[in-house]
């Protein structure tokens, strides 16, 4: 089968697939299941987020955000904090172990990332991200209306 006999949504999710996969590959050449890689990466980014924020920005469901979260408490490298304003609200933030940890594990991902969309360009990222954004619009929007959530 040629690359032209193929439908343009199928090329789509195969490059999707396959990028994805290489995130997998790196994962797992750390030794850090892909759930726990992706929760910690979010980690990094954002100092003090919530366990309803991490599902969110990570996709994950929120059964392995809480087996996430309850590993990384266990090993020390995560610590919650009761939201001042909302005791039911729980931050979550790495501690100093955690972030050396993750750190080590996932900065050089993170450079990878970075070197690929310096490689690529503004211009070209920019495009990149609105096209990927108006994609899942339209796509999520054609999911829900056979009554999936």
């Amino acid at each position: 089968m040629k690359a032209t006999d193929i439908r343009e949504a199928e090329q789509l999710n195969l490059v999707i697939i396959h990028g994805s996969k290489a995130y997998t590959a790196w994962m797992t050449q750390n030794g850090l299941p892909e759930y726990l890689g992706f929760l910690m990466l979010e980690l990094l980014m954002h100092p003090e987020i919530t366990q309803k924020q991490l599902v969110e920005l990570t996709g994950y469901p929120k059964q392995s955000i809480n087996k996430g979260v309850k590993k990384l408490l266990d090993q020390h490298f995560l610590q919650q904090t009761v939201d001042p304003l909302d005791n039911r609200i729980k931050r979550c933030s790495l501690t100093t172990p955690g972030r050396k940890f993750a750190e080590k594990k996932l900065q050089p991902l993170i450079e990878i990332e970075d070197t690929t969309a310096r490689k690529l360009g503004t211009k070209k990222m920019q495009q990149l991200i609105a096209l990927n954004e108006e994609w899942n619009s339209i796509f999520w929007h054609e999911i829900r209306k056979r009554g999936i959530k």
